[in-house]
């Protein structure tokens, strides 16, 4: 009997956090580096297979904008997906490399679109993938628009921070 209460407690719990950790993502959001402000941007809205993400200055049209929608969110794993385009944030040929590319990709069931959005001590976000484990990073803090959005080593350095706003509808 007690055994049982426990197990129905512990799934409450369960089900209470994952609730949770889902309801504040609804909508859409902005995403920009805490580092130099820039954006996340799909280049001129384009909806190419593949294109890649770039930093830019904050616009606030549709190619800036993006839902997280839960993936796994029980264990913390999310898709980003562009708003404008409906493509997922992706990176280029699965690579696990240093410095791969980020880029935008048709939406489907693959590690390399799966996210964990880490909430840092300064209230900004670390984004790490699920394929490889590496953090989304500004290539040598590059403060200039047009930068590719790459992967590398997490190096807890604030080019490896983000600031998630929820777009006004």
């Amino acid at each position: 009997m007690h055994r049982a209460i426990l197990i129905a407690v512990s799934l409450c719990v369960l089900c209470a956090g994952t609730a949770r950790s889902q309801e504040g993502w609804e909508g859409e959001f902005t995403i920009t580096s805490s580092w130099n402000s820039l954006a996340v941007d799909v280049p001129e809205g384009g909806s190419a297979e593949g294109l890649a993400i770039i930093q830019w200055n904050l616009h606030g049209r549709d190619a800036q904008k993006w839902r997280v929608e839960a993936v796994d969110a029980a264990r913390g794993w999310y898709k980003i997906v562009n708003a404008s385009t409906g493509k997922a944030l992706d990176i280029r040929d699965a690579s696990k490399e240093d410095r791969a590319i980020l880029v935008q990709s048709e939406c489907r069931d693959a590690k390399s679109q799966h996210w964990r959005i880490d909430k840092q001590s300064d209230g900004s976000y670390k984004i790490l993938s699920r394929w490889s484990g590496k953090a989304i990073d500004i290539p040598f803090g590059s403060q200039e628009p047009g930068t590719t959005r790459e992967l590398c080593e997490d190096n807890n350095q604030p080019n490896q921070r983000w600031v998630f706003r929820r777009v006004a509808e």
